[in-house]
């Protein structure tokens, strides 16, 4: 999606601006010398199949004309040469009915080589003052509607990472958290796993008082090229929570031929952990391969 250019009437705009933070200093985008470098945001209507990508431009400003409705910013996707990294955001926001533009916030994302967190606030002034600028004969009214944090399910009283000493748990082979056992976990696709009604299994804590959630959500498609598809979770399923063994299976059938992500966080009363996550690196005589902190992801026949 790119930004609006030429605008009329009857257009309503989705404005703010993004910006990425490694280490307190701010990302850039364009060629290097490993490759390009792009930072997409995923924006899924609350109707859709597909979610919207979005380009982020150096300076961070965006102008999305968007229908009036409900939408949900997903997570990023940051392409780094070969290299990929991906992650959740899950804001909503809502652009009105009334016909006016609005404003959504301003979006940090703020982290290191391996993590980044989202932090939205509003700075509507100098987003304002951009936007005039930019689009000097805009008469339309403005409101400000800004994205706010979808909130996790179930009870969380605090939150620790997924290795963290607490939970006792061997963070080997890449997995950050436990290591999922079945659906098995590849590097790069889904896993078909043969049946509608899947086993889910994970090797968990050596402490017998921890318990574990589990979430599950559909894949999106999306395309930052325009031929190639990309998956991210999208809605989520179902979700259940103080499992007291290490393993599930669904109540009810899945849908055929869908491609599904899934994770697990281990509990201990109100204080979970972060969900539980999987990293590869992929090395080629010409390129490499790499994503850091991915969901578990399979699909039905």
């Amino acid at each position: 999606m790119p930004d609006v250019d030429e605008i009329t009437r009857d257009t309503q705009i989705a404005f703010g601006t993004a910006s990425v933070f490694i280490n307190d200093e701010r990302q850039k985008w364009g060629m290097r010398w490993t490759g390009e470098s792009h930072f997409y945001l995923l924006i899924l209507p609350e109707e859709g199949d597909e979610a919207i990508s979005y380009d982020l431009s150096t300076d961070g400003d965006f102008y999305w004309p968007l229908a009036p409705g409900r939408y949900s910013l997903l997570g990023y996707h940051w392409q780094k040469g070969t290299e990929q990294r991906r992650g959740e955001v899950r804001a909503e926001f809502t652009v009105p009915g009334t016909g006016e533009d609005v404003y959504i916030g301003d979006i940090q994302f703020r982290g290191n080589e391996f993590v980044l967190g989202a932090l939205i606030e509003d700075k509507f002034d100098e987003a304002g003052s951009r936007m005039a600028a930019r689009f000097p004969s805009r008469q339309k009214p403005v409101v400000t509607r800004l994205m706010t944090m979808a909130a996790s399910p179930g009870r969380v009283g605090g939150i620790l990472p997924p290795c963290h000493e607490t939970w006792h748990v061997d963070c080997a082979d890449n997995f950050s958290g436990v290591t999922a056992l079945s659906p098995e976990v590849r590097s790069s696709g889904f896993t078909d796993v043969g049946t509608l009604a899947p086993e889910f299994r994970w090797q968990g804590s050596s402490r017998t008082d921890v318990s574990y959630d589990l979430i599950l959500y559909e894949a999106v498609t999306y395309t930052t090229t325009g031929v190639v598809d990309n998956f991210t979770p999208g809605r989520m399923t179902a979700y259940v929570e103080d499992l007291s063994s290490t393993s599930w299976r669904p109540p009810e059938a899945l849908k055929p031929e869908t491609k599904y992500y899934w994770s697990v966080r281990l509990r201990d009363g109100d204080i979970v952990s972060r969900w539980s996550t999987h990293s590869h690196f992929t090395f080629l005589i010409f390129a490499s391969s790499s994503g850091f902190g991915q969901w578990f992801q399979f699909e039905t026949p």
